[in-house]
């Protein structure tokens, strides 16, 4: 570890036609291509006037691919189920093994009740979270009677046909829908796949102002922001998108048509969850280390019906990043030390950059064709000096643009525009990911030069197309965790991506926020105790991506820690594994044991009673 007196001198220095006419020739689409399997290498960014998908923004990307199943939700030649109810229909598709596409129709809406009631699926997680009368007992009519509140019922039995029993598995669950009943039964989805199958990113898009009803209420809202990982709630109407049928390939005639409509306005406004309270309530704005955590903490008199079991085998959330975190702990040299070799079943390669110090390993799992990309904590001098440079530097989003096949209009740097990134951190990343090799030649992605760790991807690839992606990293490594997600969502926009870090810095500005919400979604960043890291650099031009997880006296408490004074925090909380402090010999159990010992996440007791944040 450094000393502490090195980091205080950092700190201190530094109108629309219908859909129905285009029906017939979507549902030849389905028997087609563009099944999202992985395959050897990329196409060229053009053939016969038509644009890969490699071309397109990864928003563009994601929402072509939910389109195709929206647009015409009973065709196809693969697994699929329909599970009728009195309001609608829900049609299930599983395009590849480990994802999962619901369909959700329900004619114009549902939003028509002025009486509340509480949501059942979310009694164990948040019971205060409610929603418009008729919209909750439409979508109680695919849950049972008993089961209500762990989510049995119709859908999930659906869910299990079509994934072969399979379904704890599930690695994507994306909830959408193909009217505006459905869009709105799509919202309250999310939450429930994510509760049901806690293995897996769960995502949501919707189309139209409609699709999320304003009666909501602030607790749902928050929960909301918690278990779903990537949403976009689209301003556009879903009869906006009119696919252009002389495309053969489904996914690529979605992209095309509904590219134009996705503008820096609209992706703003995607991302935007309405009603959502403040992440720190006003009253807590100045909480101090000595303070009791109050209503941070979680609430302790509540009965066992409105907490989650203890002792699961797969914990929400927790079950889903725990590898992560333990291999960017681990996989540099700790975990072999104390006889255990976390990447000893993973093709990996190691990367380091002797300028900047920057250290990554790119593992593969051909298996399910997950791509690991893991980033070293700070551990030299040299490390900290990159942390001093607290500067912001705005090349973040051009520097990738050489590196990707994304076309004029498709880039980030245009559709999240002015992003600011810490200089230091974006050096690092750079020498690892945006710096040719010299002499390296293509990578495996036609058109692409070669980088560092590109070559290390293609070499373990061998050209084939991740479908999902970890990003993870300890300290100085989380940073490039969530830098790293965004690169990966440009370079394989379908790719399913989960950030995972710890202990991690503040990368950028409020555009960052916005882009990383954007591309990849909800990072699950984990802080300790009172680690001095995570508050870093303390500067007004820095905005943390919210929807911390806080472990804090004993428990992993879905809350962001409060602004503290850098004097306030404690550089001995500063651990990944278990650190013996050399003065007094204090023991401390870092992030990766807390996680893994952690048997539930739990709820700050405030969100019960939350109310919308102030606008």
């Amino acid at each position: 570890m450094c000393q502490k007196w090195f980091l205080l001198l950092l700190v201190a220095c530094c109108p629309s036609p219908s859909n129905a006419g285009i029906i017939d020739t979507v549902t030849g689409w389905f028997n087609g291509g563009g099944d999202g399997q992985p395959t050897p290498g990329s196409p060229p960014p053009e053939e016969d006037g038509v644009r890969n998908i490699h071309t397109y923004s990864p928003m563009t990307a994601n929402t072509a691919y939910v389109l195709r199943y929206a647009l015409a939700p009973g065709a196809g030649n693969f697994s699929d189920k329909v599970v009728d109810f009195a309001a609608g229909e829900a049609q299930l598709f599983s395009p590849v093994d480990g994802d999962l596409v619901i369909v959700f129709s329900a004619g114009d809406g549902l939003n028509t009740s002025s009486v509340m009631k509480e949501i059942p699926f979310l009694r164990p997680f948040v019971y205060t979270a409610a929603g418009p009368a008729s919209l909750v007992d439409a979508y109680s009519q695919l849950l049972s009677v008993k089961g209500a509140a762990s989510g049995d019922g119709p859908l999930a039995d659906a869910v299990d046909e079509v994934t072969g029993g399979d379904a704890q598995q599930l690695r994507l669950v994306t909830c959408t829908g193909a009217d505006a009943g459905g869009m709105q039964l799509a919202v309250l989805c999310g939450p429930w796949a994510a509760l049901r199958y806690p293995r897996a990113n769960v995502d949501v898009v919707t189309f139209g102002a409609a699709a999320w009803p304003s009666a909501l209420n602030a607790p749902f809202a928050w929960a909301w922001q918690q278990l779903v990982t990537l949403h976009y709630l689209w301003p556009f109407e879903l009869s906006a998108v009119q696919p252009n049928t002389s495309i053969d390939d489904a996914v690529l005639a979605m992209a095309a048509a509904v590219n134009p409509l996705i503008t820096p306005d609209a992706v703003a406004q995607s991302i935007r969850v309405p009603n959502l309270p403040e992440f720190v309530p006003e009253q807590y704005a100045d909480w101090a280390p000595e303070d009791p955590l109050a209503g941070l903490a979680p609430d302790s008199t509540l009965p066992p019906e409105y907490q989650l079991p203890e002792g699961d085998e797969c914990p929400v959330i927790l079950c889903k990043t725990r590898e992560a975190l333990s291999l960017s702990c681990l996989g540099f040299g700790k975990g072999v030390a104390s006889g255990e070799d976390v990447l000893v079943d993973l093709p990996h390669i190691t990367l380091t950059d002797p300028n900047t110090s920057g250290d990554a390993v790119v593992a593969w799992n051909e298996s399910d064709a997950t791509l690991y990309l893991l980033f070293k904590y700070t551990e030299e001098r040299q490390d900290w000096l990159i942390n001093a440079q607290v500067f912001q530097s705005e090349d973040f989003t051009t520097l990738i643009q050489p590196f990707t096949q994304a076309t004029e209009g498709d880039r980030l740097s245009e559709l999240v525009p002015n992003v600011e990134v810490h200089s230091g951190f974006l050096k690092q990343f750079q020498s690892l990911a945006l710096n040719p090799v010299e002499g390296g030649g293509e990578s495996c992605m036609d058109l692409v030069p070669n980088t560092e760790l590109l070559r290390a991807v293609c070499n373990l690839t061998q050209g084939a197309e991740p479908l999902r992606i970890v990003s993870s990293g300890f300290s100085l490594g989380g940073a490039l965790s969530e830098l790293a997600g965004v690169w990966a969502s440009q370079m394989w926009p379908t790719a399913d991506i989960l950030v995972a870090n710890q202990g991690a810095p503040i990368v950028g500005d409020e555009n960052f926020v916005i882009l990383a919400q954007a591309t990849f979604g909800r990072a699950y960043k984990y802080v300790y105790r009172l680690d001095e890291v995570p508050s870093i650099p303390p500067l007004p031009d820095y905005m943390q991506t919210h929807s911390g997880i806080w472990i804090m006296n004993g428990s992993v408490i879905l809350q962001d820690r409060p602004d503290l004074d850098i004097f306030e925090t404690n550089w001995n909380d500063h651990t990944c594994d278990t650190y013996i402090i050399p003065e007094t010999q204090e023991e401390i159990i870092g992030y990766v044991p807390q996680v893994f010992n952690a048997t539930r996440v739990s709820v700050p007791a405030w969100v019960y009673t939350a109310q919308p944040a102030k606008q």
